[in-house]
């Protein structure tokens, strides 16, 4: 959303420059121009960005363009003497405390429609989010969006189409896994399976590591095997096979947004923990009877509804979170 040279840009532009300006007689010719001046321009990015220049690291976008022309080269039989040294091990991550998660969540969902509903969803979530991107096909339209806010992305695409096929990432959470040397953080993630994207999106808003539908795509399977170890809290309102031992707490839909919004512990919770939830310092249920919904924090009643519409009950379940505030790192 906000372009800048040092990045993949700037070797795209110079590559396109030398092409047009370029006397090459052959297509070897043309191509090993190329290369070399992706090559120069790639190693031009560190004295763009001064970001990159302080970490000795280059620009991914701008590093994936140069390995294309490299690659382009090496396929025509051009010995490119490639001395360019990438470690792939290497963490480039820029750890620091203050860091800014103005939009920490970070979404990708497919919508269902034809394709000349993309510019429409454009423009109806520009003003959610950024790192916004969307790609129209046959099949439907992807959509990936950084967002503040989950429950909003979803209510606005509900407007014009339906939604599938959802991943919900809490980009601060996996942060805080890679800088725990600087900050103290819970030994345990959470990963909850839904059947509704409003739902998934209170999940990931209430403190679930990464919250997705229950289609188990191979994306969605490399993700839980990210999150999968010795201490891992897993809760679905349905069986899903993963592939795994770890223990599946089964729950009604409520009653897994009642279990996130209050983790407070740092500890893996027991079974008799997680079905007790008064057993948190800070805690908020969602109790039914006699047709009414009852919200209570810490045991004391906030709010209730007689209305048995979903979207009454997702109102309860968002002063929950608003008023518990869910945190999972204890700094």
């Amino acid at each position: 959303m906000r372009p800048k040279e040092g990045t993949i840009l700037t070797v795209a532009r110079e590559v396109a420059e030398k092409s047009e300006s370029s006397n090459s007689s052959t297509l070897t010719d043309l191509i090993q121009e190329l290369f070399f001046e992706a090559k120069k321009a790639l190693l031009k990015t560190m004295d763009i960005l001064s970001v990159l220049k302080n970490k000795d690291a280059y620009d991914a976008g701008a590093w994936g363009l140069y390995l294309f022309f490299s690659s382009l080269a090496k396929a025509v039989g051009i010995d490119v003497n490639d001395d360019i040294d990438i470690d792939l091990e290497k963490n480039y991550f820029l750890y620091d405390d203050s860091f800014d998660f103005e939009n920490p969540y970070d979404m990708e969902f497919k919508i269902s429609g034809e394709i000349n509903l993309e510019p429409i969803i454009r423009s109806s979530l520009s003003s959610l989010g950024d790192e916004f991107i969307t790609r129209g096909s046959s099949s439907g339209i992807y959509v990936h969006v950084h967002t503040s806010n989950p429950l909003k992305v979803v209510e606005e695409v509900y407007k014009n189409s339906r939604i599938s096929n959802i991943i919900i990432r809490d980009m601060h959470s996996q942060y805080v896994d890679q800088s725990n040397d600087e900050l103290k953080f819970k030994d345990f993630h959470i990963l909850a399976f839904g059947s509704s994207p409003g739902l998934i999106a209170l999940y990931a808003m209430s403190g679930a590591d990464a919250a997705m539908d229950k289609e188990l795509t191979n994306k969605k399977k490399n993700i839980i095997n990210e999150y999968i170890n010795n201490k891992t809290l897993i809760l679905s309102s349905e069986n899903i096979n993963l592939g795994t031992s770890k223990p599946i707490y089964l729950m009604n839909e409520i009653e897994i947004l009642s279990v996130l919004v209050s983790m407070y512990t740092d500890n893996l919770p027991t079974e008799k923990e997680i079905r007790r939830l008064s057993s948190y310092t800070n805690y908020a249920k969602l109790n039914h009877s006699n047709d009414i919904y009852h919200l209570l924090i810490n045991g004391e009643l906030i709010d209730q509804t007689r209305s048995v519409d979903k979207n009454a009950i997702i109102d309860l379940a968002m002063t929950a979170i608003e008023k518990l505030n869910p945190k999972k790192v204890t700094v």
